[in-house]
C-alpha cells in the first residue's frame, strides 16, 4: 500500500447519530483530512452532493426517513445528479451477509461495520483509490459500481455472464 495525501479529500458524512458523526469527524480529522462535511439529513446531504465537491460519503443505513440503501439508490439514479459515481461507503452495526450483499446491490462502493476503527476507515478509503470500481449501466436500470467484482482470470470478454448461461442449456 503507497502513501497517499488524502487530506484534500472532501468527505460527507451522513448520519443521525450525532455521537457517531463527531467520533468519524475525529477520525478523519486524525488522518489530516481538513474537509468534513456534516449533514443533518437526506435533503442537506443531497444539496452538498449537488452543489459542492465531494470525494467520498460515509453513510448510515438506517436514517430518519430513508434507508442509506434508498439514499444511494437516489444517487445512483437521478440522472440530474452531477455526482453520481460518488464513492458511497455504507456504514451500520448490522454486519450480516444480507445487508452487505442489499449494499452492493443498491450501489455502494463499500460497507464498514460500527463500532469503526480509524485504521478500517483508512483502509476503505484507501481502498477505493487504490482499485476503483468500473461503473455501468445496466437495461434494468442499475447505474452503479459493477456489481461482479470478482474478476475470472479465465475470461475476458464483453458480456462474461452469457458464458455463463450457454453452459447451463
Amino acid at each position: 500500500m503507497r502513501d497517499y495525501d488524502i487530506s484534500k479529500l472532501n468527505v460527507l458524512l451522513l448520519d443521525d447519530n450525532r455521537h457517531f458523526v463527531s467520533i468519524m469527524v475525529e477520525i478523519l480529522r486524525g488522518l489530516g483530512i481538513r474537509h468534513v462535511m456534516r449533514t443533518e439529513g437526506v435533503e442537506q446531504a443531497l444539496e452538498f452532493i449537488a452543489h459542492r465537491p465531494v470525494d467520498i460519503a460515509f453513510v448510515d443505513i438506517k436514517l430518519e426517513g430513508m434507508s442509506g440503501f434508498e439514499f444511494v439508490e437516489l444517487v445512483r439514479t437521478t440522472p440530474e445528479n452531477s455526482n453520481r459515481t460518488l464513492k458511497i461507503v455504507l456504514v451500520s452495526a448490522y454486519a450480516e451477509r444480507p445487508f452487505v450483499q442489499k449494499a452492493v446491490r443498491v450501489g455502494a462502493d463499500g460497507f464498514l461495520v460500527k463500532p469503526v476503527k480509524p485504521i478500517d476507515v483508512y483502509h476503505r478509503m484507501i481502498n477505493l483509490i487504490e482499485n476503483p470500481l468500473t461503473y455501468i449501466h445496466t437495461d434494468d436500470g442499475y447505474f452503479g459500481p459493477d456489481r461482479r467484482r470478482a474478476v475470472d482470470p479465465n475470461f475476458a470478454g464483453y458480456e462474461r455472464r452469457l458464458t455463463d448461461t450457454a453452459e447451463l442449456v
